[in-house]
């Protein structure tokens, strides 16, 4: 076997093949702990919303509001695969500027109370360090009065799609909602909700803080 090249193994394999798996897994469905495509698009959005800090700023700030939504090291990961380092985004600036001042910001207008909602997610902080719950606040363009508001452990679509779901009950004639593009306004639950009601949506330019500035007054006078 040795003059032909052939190992004792190949021999033996070959006159006792293995047993084959009847279902095989394939590879890339075997890392069940690998991130969702939800998971990785929220981590690109905190890493676009900083475009100045690096993955351990964001990681750490995020930490800080209460939102955990990997390691450290699939953060890092993520940013790499994406073009999301902070060197790489360094290199992409002038052109979000370039976007920025070319995306024309949202014009919407209400002329009677119940047709213009805005709505925006905060933290507050709880009794311990480290601490917070997500304040799910909708007021009405008009009159500015607060008409929903649900505080839970943390960011959530169910929970913003079930107090939308009330909010749409006792207010019919509502047009148009206004926010910004976090995955709780953006997320398909509230989209159907608001299709199922006729209701359009408006968001906030990309980067931009202060097209929805009616909420982000609201949420100052609440944390003063």
């Amino acid at each position: 076997m040795r003059i032909i090249g052939v190992s004792r193994s190949r021999v033996f394999y070959q006159t006792k093949p293995r047993p084959r798996v009847a279902d095989p897994i394939a590879y890339d469905k075997r890392r069940i702990n690998r991130l969702s495509d939800t998971t990785v698009e929220r981590i690109l959005e905190l890493l676009d919303a900083n475009p100045h800090s690096g993955v351990d700023q964001v990681f750490y700030a995020a930490l800080n509001n209460g939102i955990y939504l990997a390691s450290l090291r699939s953060f890092y990961r993520v940013a790499k695969k994406h073009g999301r380092l902070l060197y790489q985004r360094h290199n992409t600036k002038a052109k979000q500027a370039q976007r920025k001042r070319n995306a024309s910001p949202p014009h919407v207008r209400a002329t009677a109370p119940g047709q213009v909602l805005c709505w925006d997610i905060t933290f507050l902080p709880g009794q311990y360090v480290g601490q917070n719950f997500a304040c799910h606040t909708v007021i009405d363009l008009y009159s500015r009065a607060i008409v929903g508001c649900v505080v839970a452990e943390r960011e959530n679509s169910h929970v913003a799609a079930a107090m939308f779901d009330d909010i749409l009950t006792r207010f019919p004639h509502v047009k148009t909602v206004h926010s910004d593009n976090g995955s709780a306004m953006t997320s398909k639950r509230l989209g159907k909700l608001f299709a199922k009601h006729g209701v359009a949506r408006s968001f906030n330019r990309p980067h931009t803080s202060n097209d929805n500035p009616h909420t982000e007054s609201v949420f100052h006078t609440m944390k003063g």
